[in-house]
């Protein structure tokens, strides 16, 4: 995962959004959304791009990926999981879950690093 290091910027961003301020205000009403549909409780931190394990392969998702289900808006941090949050056609597609336990590595924007503990 240290090869993306150089595509880190200092600021946030959301693929669909090119406005670094509106992507600020965005963040928040995503955010909701995510705590709505997911019952989960989001925490701070700006997470870029997260590998962990499945089955027997190591995986990672970055924000940007596209997935079947949309591309990767945003990643964010919760008590037992991380939820990457694809979008599609502008409309909110149910988040990827990964369990903490699955986790080898979290890489967060730079300037956005937080405290962590799987």
């Amino acid at each position: 995962m240290g090869s993306r290091k150089s595509h880190l910027v200092m600021r946030f961003f959301l693929p669909a959004v090119f406005d670094p301020g509106d992507a600020e205000e965005s963040l928040p009403n995503i955010k909701d959304l995510v705590e709505e549909t997911t019952g989960c409780s989001v925490k701070g931190g700006r997470i870029f791009s997260v590998e962990y394990v499945h089955g027997t392969h190591a995986r990672s998702i970055t924000v940007g990926d596209h997935l079947p289900s949309g591309t990767v808006e945003c990643i964010f941090d919760s008590d037992y999981v991380v939820l990457a949050c694809p979008f599609k056609d502008g409309v909110f597609s149910r988040p990827v879950l990964i369990e903490k336990r699955s986790i080898l590595g979290i890489e967060f924007f730079e300037g956005y690093e937080v405290a962590w503990a799987a």
